[in-house]
C-alpha cells in the first residue's frame, strides 16, 4: 500500500511521492506538495529572486565552495554537457563570441599583447606550425601586410640594419658565396670569437681599427665562407689584400710580422703552408 500525505497548503491527501525531499523534516519530505510549490514559485518569482539574490550576497564564499566541490565530483558529467550544449548551439556561441570581441576589441587585443610578452616561444612554436599548415594562406596574408604597410616595413628594415650591422654583414656575405655555390656555414658567434682570439685588433697589422671580415683565400678564388677563412682585418689591411694571396702579399707589408703571420696560420689550422683537413 502507497503511503499518503496531506499537503499543508491545498490540504488534499496525496502520495509520498507527489512530494519533495528534505531532509531536515521528520519524515524527509516538504510539507507542500510540489503542485503547490510550482503554482507558488509562478506566483512569487519576483519575490524568489530577491530571496535568492540576498542570500548568495550573504554566502558566497559557501556557495562557490560547494559549486566547486560539487564540479570536482562530477568533472565527466559536466563536460560532457558543455560539449552537449556546444554542439547544439555552434551558431548562436560563435555570433554571440564575436559580438563580444566587437564590443570588447580593445581588451582582447591588450590581452594578447600580455600573452605574447609572458609566452614567447610557446607562440612563435604555434605561429610556425600555422604558417607550416597554410603556406599558401601565410604568404598571401604576408604579402597583403607588407603592400598595405610599405612605409613601416621600409623604416624597419632601415632600423635593423643600423642596429645589427654585424648580422647585415653575414647575410650579405652568405649570399655571395651562395651565388659561387661555396660553403657558407660563419655564424656571429664564430666572428666574435674570431675577434676575441686576436685581441680586437686587425689579424695583419695589430692596429685597434674597425674590423672588417676578410677572406683569408679571396671569394673570386674560392674561398669560402666559414670559420677557417675569415680573419678580422681593418679596411686599409682588407683592401690592401684584396684578392691577393696572403704568402704573397703580407711579407712585403712595412707591418709584415712572422709571430702575427704564425698566429694567423694556426687559427686557420694550418701547418708549414699546408692546410689540414678540417669540416667547413
Amino acid at each position: 500500500m502507497t503511503e499518503t500525505k496531506i499537503c499543508r497548503i491545498c490540504g488534499d491527501e496525496k502520495s509520498v511521492f507527489s512530494f519533495s525531499k528534505d531532509n531536515k523534516a521528520k519524515d524527509k519530505l516538504l510539507s507542500s506538495c510540489k503542485e503547490c510549490n510550482k503554482r507558488y514559485a509562478v506566483e512569487n518569482k519576483t519575490k524568489i529572486a530577491e530571496r535568492h539574490k540576498q542570500y548568495a550576497s550573504v554566502h558566497r564564499a559557501e556557495i562557490f565552495e560547494r559549486q566547486k566541490l560539487w564540479r570536482e565530483a562530477n568533472k565527466e558529467t559536466l563536460c560532457e554537457c558543455k560539449k552537449k550544449y556546444a554542439d547544439a548551439h555552434k551558431e548562436e556561441k560563435a555570433e554571440l563570441g564575436r559580438q563580444h570581441y566587437v564590443a570588447n576589441k580593445e581588451a582582447y587585443v591588450e590581452r594578447a599583447k600580455k600573452y605574447s610578452a609572458a609566452h614567447k616561444n610557446t607562440v612563435a612554436m604555434y605561429k610556425i606550425k600555422w604558417q607550416a599548415i597554410n603556406k599558401e594562406t601565410a604568404s598571401e596574408n604576408s604579402k597583403k601586410w607588407r603592400v598595405a604597410n610599405k612605409a613601416a616595413v621600409a623604416a624597419k628594415g632601415k632600423r635593423w640594419k643600423e642596429e645589427h650591422p654585424e648580422e647585415r654583414r653575414l647575410h650579405w656575405q652568405k649570399r655571395e658565396a651562395r651565388k659561387r655555390n661555396l660553403p657558407c656555414t660563419f655564424t656571429v658567434e664564430q666572428w666574435d670569437a674570431a675577434k676575441t682570439y686576436f685581441q680586437n685588433t686587425c689579424c695583419y697589422c695589430g692596429e685597434v681599427k674597425t674590423l672588417h671580415q676578410d677572406h683569408f683565400l679571396a671569394l673570386s678564388n674560392n674561398g669560402a665562407y666559414t670559420r677557417y677563412n675569415i680573419l678580422p682585418a681593418c679596411q686599409s689591411c682588407n683592401c690592401s689584400k684584396h684578392t691577393k694571396r696572403f704568402s704573397e702579399w703580407y711579407p712585403k707589408q712595412i707591418y709584415y710580422s712572422p709571430k702575427r703571420e704564425q698566429r694567423i696560420l694556426e687559427y686557420l689550422n694550418y701547418m708549414k703552408d699546408t692546410r689540414q683537413l678540417v669540416l667547413l
